[in-house]
């Protein structure tokens, strides 16, 4: 059973995915495919200087064909290494003119002879749904073949596929087992994952001699070859999030966890002299302006940061309401750290001030901790009503975040009437006052509707540019429409990279998301259970 009231997501350089949203322009090559072996290569393999397939030198046009022909006569005689590399080309458009069916159907004949690269590379393309139906499970299998035949980083994904209980059943052995069999073929990313599940608490099963080992659960293929050791300028492509979905990776919340979760998932772009600074050192009156553009685009890393910025008193006056506002605001944004530092900042409040009299005295901001208190079952002797009430309050002297969750309030009413109430409210602060969070939860709950609203590509571009500023709701509602096929043509690969980057969030939604859709795949074959 998956505990989402204090979900912790540990957040590491993990999780192989590809993930590039709007234009559909995946990039599928990792460290040993960026490089395609160029020794091997028929377009290349005359060539006094190897390079990468996507950065070759621009010959005259009459060798440009010559190299065409000798790949493509290559590749039809049955060289697999031709076939991958004439693949990677129709996906690209790198000296053909792009065609993904062409690409998907030279590659696939690649990997039928168990060419490494090939498999990964299509493992990656079923993985995201790139020119093919999406289907994890079938990029599972491809990836354990590439793994099998010692490529290195299908050994690092596949052990991170074994981590995160979504395609088979969660697996720390085989996790370490494929990792530093990763690690051993000099792929440094997989000692980093290692030690990032090491901090976490997972502790290898130690050997007579005091080594960790793991005993591998799956059949092996032996004689296995060793990737190559090629360089990559390409690594900063692939997004890398481990998602641990269980009750496990529940620890004590600190302020590095809330600091690194803010630097990685805001969307801000920091200075890179600010990047590695500790949250001691961290200057954040040099960001304030944009981490308060960034919260009211309904950013949870932005919200939460805030609440600690006015809790602790950093850059700004020591505030304990405002600290608290903003934790709620993060709470209802999906923040994974919200609920514990919302009571705990409470219990002080409780302590140090009578926010209730602030409340009673005309506080808006303390009338919206209040209701905040009572909906979240804090304040159990008190009617769900008394929240309304005091949101009602707030909102009728124009506190934009009462009107919000006032929305929030009645859409989950039983009333149809006050549902409809709900929605209005939420689109009466959009038009009058130009809110993006409320923009983001209007899109979402409307969206049953959307596919008869003529504008749908103008809520679309709104929908992506609040997610660019890290609007947890607009990701959320952009999966929701790729899965569903709102307003553009279906496309369960994006849906499943959205919901997972809401999911490394610690959104609650993305995760029962990812878990549902998953789910909708599952084949029935033993090693894709998970209980």
């Amino acid at each position: 059973m998956i505990n989402f009231d204090f979900l912790k997501l540990l957040l590491s350089k993990a999780w192989l995915t590809i993930l590039l949203a709007s234009c559909m322009n995946f990039i599928i090559l990792a460290q040993s495919v960026a490089l395609i072996d160029s020794i091997n290569s028929s377009a290349f393999r005359k060539n006094k200087k190897s390079e990468s397939i996507r950065f070759y030198p621009a010959y005259s046009f009459s060798y440009q064909l010559w190299q065409k022909f000798n790949l493509i006569k290559d590749a039809n005689n049955g060289d697999a290494v031709a076939q991958h590399e004439l693949g990677i080309r129709y996906l690209l458009g790198d000296g053909f003119e792009p065609d993904t069916s062409a690409a998907i159907d030279w590659i696939s004949k690649s990997a039928n002879q168990k060419y490494y690269p090939a498999l990964y590379n299509l493992s990656i393309m079923y993985l995201n749904g790139t020119g093919v139906e999406w289907n994890p499970y079938t990029s599972f299998s491809l990836m354990n073949d590439a793994a099998e035949l010692g490529m290195r980083e299908a050994q690092y994904a596949l052990g991170l596929f074994y981590s995160d209980n979504l395609i088979v059943k969660k697996d720390m052995e085989l996790t370490f087992y494929w990792l530093r069999k990763a690690s051993s073929n000099g792929y440094l990313l997989a000692d980093e994952v290692m030690n990032d599940f090491l901090n976490a608490g997972y502790k290898p099963k130690p050997t007579e001699n005091g080594e960790s080992t793991f005993v591998k659960k799956n059949n092996s293929t032996s004689g296995a070859v060793t990737t190559p050791n090629l360089q990559s300028n390409v690594s900063a492509l692939t997004s890398l999030v481990y998602l641990d979905l269980s009750d496990d990776s529940l620890k004590s919340i600190d302020n590095n966890d809330i600091f690194k979760s803010f630097l990685r998932h805001s969307k801000i772009n920091f200075d890179s002299t600010d990047i590695n600074k500790s949250i001691e050192e961290f200057s954040f009156s040099k960001y304030l302006k944009k981490i308060y553009e960034y919260a009211d685009y309904g950013n949870p890393e932005c919200l939460t940061m805030l609440g600690y910025i006015y809790s602790e008193g950093l850059s700004v006056e020591k505030n304990l309401i405002k600290g608290a506002e903003y934790y709620f605001r993060a709470i209802r944004c999906e923040s994974p750290y919200a609920p514990q530092l919302f009571w705990q900042l409470s219990k002080k409040l409780y302590e140090t001030i009578d926010f209730k009299r602030e409340a009673n005295n005309g506080n808006l901001s303390a009338k919206y901790i209040w209701a905040g208190l009572i909906n979240l079952g804090f304040e159990g002797d008190i009617f769900k009503s008394d929240a309304v009430k005091l949101l009602r309050e707030a909102s009728a002297k124009g506190h934009i975040f009462s009107q919000i969750e006032l929305g929030i309030n009645l859409l989950n009413s039983q009333s149809e009437e006050m549902k409809n109430d709900g929605i209005k409210l939420w689109r009466e602060i959009a038009n009058t006052t130009g809110n993006y969070e409320a923009y983001s939860r209007l899109h979402l709950a409307e969206s049953s509707k959307l596919e008869n609203i003529i504008n749908i590509d103008s809520i679309l571009h709104q929908l992506i540019e609040i997610n660019e500023r890290g609007g947890i709701f607009a990701q959320l509602t952009l999966a929701h429409f790729y899965e569903n096929g709102i307003g553009l043509q279906q496309n369960l690969g994006l849906a499943s990279n959205y919901y997972r980057q809401a999911a490394s969030r610690g959104s609650r939604i993305g995760i029962k998301s990812l878990i549902r859709l998953y789910n909708s795949k599952r084949p029935a074959d033993l090693i894709y259970r998970l209980d």
